[in-house]
């Protein structure tokens, strides 16, 4: 059996810390006001709306609906649907990019103890 939230609201500050991140938390509203960063505010919101909020909303469907991993239920939804199970490798392109950011925050935390 998977786990599950208590709270809807426990889900929903979970996935927004997620999503935002220590760079838009650090680093972007630093840059917005050191740069007069109002066009570059709403292009951001657009690109949040439009881009990664769908993005993110899928990749919570796929999971919910093959019950696995997001990788895992990408390959099973895919060979269900009649289509390839090369779709997995968007999840892989997916999982190794995370791992990537992590890399990233690992110097940012150097940083901030040093």
């Amino acid at each position: 059996m998977h786990g599950s939230w208590s709270f809807r609201l426990c889900f929903l500050f979970a996935t927004i810390g997620f999503s935002v991140g220590l760079g838009n938390i650090w680093r972007f509203p630093w840059l917005a006001g050191e740069k007069g960063g109002g066009a570059f505010v709403l292009v951001y919101l657009f690109c949040v709306l439009t881009l990664l909020v769908p993005l993110a909303l899928a990749e919570f469907l796929i999971s919910r609906r093959g019950a696995l991993s997001p990788a895992a239920s990408v390959a099973r939804l895919a060979v269900a649907e009649g289509r390839s199970p090369a779709w997995r490798i968007g999840q892989v392109i997916a999982i190794v990019s995370v791992m990537g950011i992590g890399t990233f925050y690992c110097v940012i935390d150097g940083w901030t103890l040093a």
